[in-house]
């Protein structure tokens, strides 16, 4: 908005015709009324574009701008010229708050009407004065829809044509300045212009450098504005000035170069992460720690998101220097995707890939990390399918059903979390191969808990899931396959014993009488032993109470509380009874069948072990668990508040950034501005600082996390050593 608001001509309150006595004349007068603090306006300082700035500095500045010969033509070019009567009457409309009127006046001028303005191309005279009155036009269109833009809450937005959006109104603005840019009469009018000046110094600078200077001036409007909304997080101001620049046919180059200037600040910082990302990264090489791998790839994905994110809306046809540094950012975790995977962390590989993926630009290297992808999913459903397999066939014994169960569970959690965080690399030909996998390792468990376990409802179960999983695979070969498998064991299987499959839960709630019998000849058999081994009884040894330990979570959350005390006493007798190895002789001579109890007894009373030691938790063991339970809410206390630090200077940072933006468009848009040394050495030191914030944010990030770490490894030690 500077462009026209802080323009020379407007801060002098004077027209583009002014002599140099003028100027340095109407400087003098405005020191001194600032001198007196009286607030004195102009006729021509146009108020409704908006507040200007009439300091002493900007006033020295306005004058400097206009005694230069060339930086003068610049600031005739952003500002009204005044020709002949209509201009003067067309100004005379604006100094009364009349721009409609001024605008119905230039239109005439020009030849055109305001149905010409909606074709495609317009074509107005081409006489002085109607290039004259098509250059103001420009300009009163492109500073009243800026000050729009900008405008305060309170004032009311200014309608020239009665478009029934801004966006017609913007294009109307840009189709005239590209007649004019392409019209050479029009530059004709310029080149006199400067010739008039009768000044050496004009002949330093070519036409072309005129005109190139006209044409960052009419879009540096839109690059202020998209600076603003970028900032701002306003995206529908951001989505137009985008679009109505990409129709706008202007040099790609511009075009370019604008964005750049939009971005600069955030691509710089993005490079920043990418090399300290890959230092870090390489320091923990020599370690080969899985878990410090991923919580660097979560501080640099989060460090960059927000940058990565703005970066992408304003460069959304990728023709910027973001590129190249999106790219680098990519190829950062494209890379330590690799590590992840090699320390067991398929997920977290994933992640990462995923990662790189998105913010590839090039076709080949998302070929190669597509390809890299396909890898890393094959070899982790390998991988956690021979894991299953381990614990499904543990050396030591045969492990409960219950385990199996568990740890096919688990299994289908492992390949469900890899299927949806590598959806994006999902052809249909990786998906078949990898269900395959997992019909397979389905089928093993499946047939492990038929044959091994005789359970059959469990085993039906499990050989559901992998039809399901060759259903949709589409795989009717190992559909079939698993389908006559179930169907054998249906055959298997007698009608009595289908009848009290289907009796399953009645079994549980109510005993059956062949299991009653049994084991009351057991009773009797034992009882009997006992009496004739020795009459006499020992007193009731009371057993000291047992309290369950208190758990607690792996995440800093409040330990749920220990349950009541319960006490539990037993007998003890003396003398001789029958071992467990002659209760089977005794029961087959009492005429029970011993198939019938088994077959009777619910797998998971057959896999409990016979001889459970009683756990005896003593007040000193429960005293050092209350201690470190109270040193984990302590550190999750720290924790809490070393959050909301980090969060404190996040926000100082967004606003650093901000300052940075503004002060990137200030360079930007004014180069040739006396306060233009200032401006660097402002924004260099406030570079500083933010690097140096930058720093020290880092480091109070690694604290935390180091922080955090250690409660972690307490919860862990309290779980291991008191929640058993």
């Amino acid at each position: 908005m500077n462009l026209y608001q802080n323009n020379a001509f407007r801060v002098l309150g004077l027209l583009t015709n002014a002599t140099t006595a003028e100027i340095v004349a109407r400087a003098n007068e405005l020191k001194i009324k600032n001198s007196m603090d009286f607030d004195g306006g102009y006729e021509y300082d146009l108020p409704w574009l908006g507040p200007m700035d009439r300091s002493e500095e900007n006033i020295s500045s306005a004058v400097q701008r206009l005694e230069d010969p060339v930086r003068r033509i610049k600031q005739e070019l952003s500002w009204f010229w005044v020709q002949n009567d209509v201009d003067r009457s067309a100004i005379k409309a604006l100094t009364n708050r009349q721009p409609n009127v001024a605008a119905d006046l230039w239109l005439k001028a020009s030849g055109l009407k305001m149905s010409d303005l909606a074709a495609k191309n317009i074509t107005p005279l081409t006489t002085p004065d109607a290039l004259t009155a098509l250059h103001n036009l420009f300009i009163l269109f492109q500073s009243t829809l800026l000050r729009n833009e900008l405008m305060a809450k309170e004032d009311e937005a200014i309608n020239l044509l009665n478009s029934p959006t801004s966006e017609e109104d913007w294009a109307i603005s840009l189709k005239i300045f590209n007649f004019l840019y392409d019209n050479p009469k029009f530059w004709d009018l310029v080149k006199k212009r400067m010739e008039a000046m009768q000044d050496r110094r004009l002949q330093t600078i070519s036409l072309d450098e005129i005109k190139e200077s006209a044409l960052n001036n009419a879009l540096s409007a839109h690059f202020y504005l998209i600076t603003q909304a970028l900032s701002s997080k306003d995206l529908p101001m951001l989505d137009k000035h985008i679009e109505i620049l990409e129709n706008a046919n202007m040099p790609v180059d511009l075009y370019k170069s604008g964005l750049n200037l939009v971005l600069n600040s955030r691509i710089a910082n993005i490079n920043s992460l990418c090399d300290e990302f890959v230092r870090e990264r390489k320091v923990l090489e020599t370690k080969g720690d899985g878990a410090q791998y991923k919580s660097l790839f979560y501080k640099y994905r989060d460090s960059g998101k927000q940058l990565i994110d703005d970066c992408k809306l304003v460069d959304r046809k990728g023709m910027t220097d973001f590129v190249v540094t999106r790219e680098k950012y990519a190829k950062s975790f494209h890379q330590l995707s690799w590590k992840l995977n090699k320390c067991g962390d398929s997920l977290g590989a994933l992640e990462s890939m995923n990662e790189a993926y998105k913010n590839l630009y090039s076709d080949a290297l998302r070929l190669e990390c597509e390809k890299d992808a396909e890898r890393i999913l094959q070899d982790a459903v390998l991988q956690y399918s021979s894991e299953a397999t381990k614990l499904i066939h543990p050396s030591n014994g045969q492990a409960p059903l219950d385990k199996v169960l568990d740890v096919k569970d688990q299994y289908l959690e492992h390949v469900h979390s890899l299927f949806t965080i590598g959806e994006v690399f999902m052809t249909d030909h990786l998906q078949g191969l990898l269900r395959e996998v997992v019909i397979k390792e389905l089928k093993l468990i499946a047939v492990e808990v038929h044959d091994k376990y005789q359970a059959y409802e469990q085993a039906n179960g499990v050989m559901k899931e992998a039809i399901s999983w060759a259903v949709e695979a589409k795989n009717d070969a190992f559909k079939n396959e698993l389908e006559t498998i179930k169907r054998s064991w249906v055959a298997e299987v007698s009608p009595a014993t289908k009848t009290e499959i289907n009796q399953s839960v009645a079994i549980k709630s109510k005993v059956n009488p062949v299991l009653a019998a049994a084991f009351g000849v057991i009773m009797i058999i034992v009882i009997a032993l006992a009496l004739k081994v020795s009459t006499e009884v020992v007193s009731k040894t009371p057993v000291p109470p047992v309290k369950t330990p208190t758990i607690v979570s792996t995440s800093p959350e409040e330990p749920s509380q220990p349950p009541a005390k319960v006490a539990i006493s037993q007998p003890v007798v003396s003398g001789n009874v029958n071992p467990p190895s002659q209760i089977p002789t005794a029961l087959a001579a009492s005429g029970v069948p011993l198939a019938a109890i088994a077959r009777e007894v619910p797998p998971s009373v057959q896999s409990i072990s016979e001889n459970v030691p009683a756990v005896i938790v003593d007040n000193q063991l429960r005293a050092q668990a209350n201690k470190v339970k109270a040193q984990i809410e302590r550190d999750k206390q720290k924790i809490k508040e070393m959050e909301a630090v980090l969060d404190d200077r996040t926000q100082e940072m967004d606003r650093k950034q901000k300052e940075l933006d503004v002060l990137n468009n200030k360079m930007g848009t004014y180069p040739d501005s006396p306060e233009y040394n200032y401006w660097v050495s402002e924004h260099n030191a406030l570079v500083r600082e933010n690097n140096e914030a930058n720093v020290k944010s880092k480091e109070l990030y690694q604290e935390y996390q180091t922080q955090f770490q250690r409660h972690q490894a307490l919860i862990a030690e309290y779980n291991a050593k008191f929640a058993r």
